[in-house]
């Protein structure tokens, strides 16, 4: 079997985006903040500190009286995370209990904690809209997203992360299972790939980009 490589990388595309990139596990990773510059607005969610596992909990106590599926230190980490790069976080009245607002004064991520997709997508539905790119990185989240917008967003991939078709076997709903199966292309117009020196890659079709995953991890392994 002969493989093709029919990606294609244009060096002087340009990258500008308005309104709000979503990232669903976000869990204390900086790195599209850092390297995604030219997205203003975020939207972070994760089942943390109330479980690692979405609504799962183990029913197990530690020795602090914690689930042991909890993260109890999520938070002061989360805090230290976003410090570390500028962003600090703002108080504001009119916030969510469940949300945490950080600003660098150019770049806003607005972080809902104890939340898990799918499980409590519908009260998304009004953000979900409004979200123009979904950052893949380190989980592959659920694609009932998509049911709430009609936008073709940007999809942007982590290095580091792993998108062989294999991820998610236990969610045929998930992103990147619907990706390899060809169902959900019609809801992305590019797909970005951001090294974690801040290097980027844009294509125009999900296979190009698998190509030059691909290519990096079975041909040219990358050391880290």
């Amino acid at each position: 079997m002969v493989l093709i490589k029919l990606y294609k990388y244009n060096p002087t595309q340009s990258f500008t985006m308005n309104g709000y990139a979503l990232y669903i596990g976000a869990g204390t990773d900086t790195l599209p903040f850092i390297h995604c510059n030219w997205i203003n607005n975020y939207i972070c969610i994760d089942s943390q500190p109330y479980s690692e596992y979405g609504t799962l909990q183990s029913g197990t106590l530690d020795a602090h009286g914690n689930d042991t599926y909890s993260r109890p230190e999520f938070l002061d980490d989360l805090d230290a995370a976003y410090e570390k790069i500028g962003f600090r976080m703002k108080k504001s009245e009119s916030n969510p209990r469940n949300m945490r607002w950080y600003s660098n004064f150019q770049t806003n991520i607005f972080y809902y904690v104890n939340t898990a997709i799918p499980n409590h997508h519908y009260t998304f539905k009004h953000a979900f809209k409004d979200i123009n790119a979904l950052v893949v990185s380190g989980h592959d989240p659920d694609s009932i997203l998509l049911d709430y917008t009609s936008k073709r967003l940007d999809f942007i991939g982590i290095e580091g992360t792993c998108y062989d078709t294999e991820e998610n076997p236990h969610n045929p709903n998930s992103i990147l299972s619907r990706l390899h199966r060809g169902d959900i292309q019609c809801h992305f117009s590019k797909y970005y790939f951001i090294h974690k020196d801040g290097t980027k890659k844009m294509f125009r079709l999900w296979d190009d980009f698998m190509f030059y995953y691909e290519e990096l991890n079975h041909y040219h392994p990358i050391q880290v």
